[in-house]
């Protein structure tokens, strides 16, 4: 089977009465999506499939908000997919205390792993308590989003364009989408209202139909998925506008990296991992740390303020060629060379660092059609 991708299309001569209409709509899966995260964010619905918790809902005849039953189904499938994909990001540093704590005992590693996988930790003292205080849940703020299935909606090519007639809170109406081209979606659809009065249609399709072949050029670029805590720990934070707002973007880091490494897939290039260690504290002019980051800000010794992701990102690209600071070198490690490099460049190392090689403003050009690397 091909690899899923997302694939979005783009509403064009949207109405008004028909963006009312829709908001309508959304506002009302507003309250299911806080359901489902508030009765299934805990153990005891980790074993159970979507169409278990569906079931159980209709037989104790849930009113759904106002939400058609066909598409309030619909939205238990899509937050269970969010709630058991943030559930999975906190394993990560429970896998890590699990390393810690049965260094030398292969088979009592294997033992927690498999509890740990099969969503089994409550019968280990040990993984109950590292679960507790890694996975707390989550909620939900969602309100401008409709999720449809196949049954929920029609599609057809008319006039040289493709429209979706959606299933409304009228019986037996429909609210007609007008769509940019003609592509037809299909599958299950997310509805995405936007600022301009438009919607967004994401689908999946197989990743092969979105592959472009357009040359996309030679330059090679950094990107800043995530921030490096104190202990050296990676979380994803860069791509966070890829997924569901209610769950714990800094996590989910296994779904970033798939979608990483499926955009740049799709576009011919090939993504190389570098070491992340402070590289979103570093000045990026310079190379070395005298400054700041707060928030999603990063303010360099001179007051200069700009975008903490664009400085990281650049400071990924310069990290690719330092002959230093491999892969896997330790953060601890790489911290000492930082402050090493301050140093002999300053006189005094601040706390955090950098690089050695500093990276220019990455330009707005654009770049010379070929091979596009990542």
């Amino acid at each position: 089977m091909l690899p899923k991708a997302t694939r979005i299309l783009h509403s064009r001569g949207l109405n008004r009465d028909k963006n009312v209409r829709l908001a309508q709509l959304a506002v009302l899966f507003g309250p299911v999506r806080k359901d489902v995260w508030q009765r299934c964010r805990g153990v005891s619905a980790a074993p159970q499939s979507p169409y278990d918790i569906r079931d159980s809902w209709m037989a104790e005849d849930y009113d759904w908000h106002g939400v058609p039953a066909r598409l309030g189904k619909a939205v238990i499938t899509d937050v269970l997919g969010d709630i058991d994909a943030a559930r999975e990001g906190a394993k990560a540093p429970v896998k890590k205390a699990i390393g810690n704590r049965t260094r030398g005992d292969g088979e009592e590693r294997h033992r927690l792993y498999s509890l740990l996988k099969q969503n089994r930790w409550t019968e280990n003292p040990f993984l109950h308590r590292q679960m507790r205080q890694q996975w707390r849940g989550g909620r939900s703020h969602v309100t401008n989003q409709i999720v449809a299935d196949a049954g929920s909606y029609t599609t057809k090519v008319w006039h040289g364009r493709a429209w979706n007639h959606l299933q409304s809170l009228e019986r037996g109406q429909h609210i007609a989408n007008p769509l940019k081209g003609a592509h037809l979606p299909s599958g299950t659809l997310r509805i995405i209202l936007q600022a301009n009065g438009q919607v967004a249609v994401h689908h999946a399709v197989d990743e092969e139909q979105v592959c472009s072949t357009k040359p996309y050029g030679q330059g090679t670029v950094g990107v800043d998925k995530g921030y490096t805590d104190s202990d050296g720990e990676c979380h994803g934070e860069g791509l966070g506008n890829l997924f569901p707002a209610e769950s714990d973007q800094r996590k989910v880091k296994g779904v970033m990296a798939d979608t990483l490494t499926s955009a740049t897939r799709r576009r011919g290039s090939a993504p190389a991992l570098v070491n992340p260690v402070s590289t979103s504290q570093i000045d990026t002019r310079t190379g070395l740390l005298p400054g700041t980051r707060l928030g999603t800000g990063f303010t360099a010794l001179t007051g200069l303020c700009w975008t903490r992701t664009p400085n990281a990102a650049c400071n990924i690209l310069a990290r690719l060629y330092d002959e230093e600071i491999t892969l896997y070198i330790p953060y601890r490690q790489v911290r000492g060379l930082l402050a090493e490099r301050t140093r002999a460049a300053v006189g005094t190392a601040p706390p955090g660092l950098v690089r050695g090689l500093a990276t220019p403003p990455p330009s707005t050009e654009s770049e010379v059609p070929g091979t596009h690397k990542v």
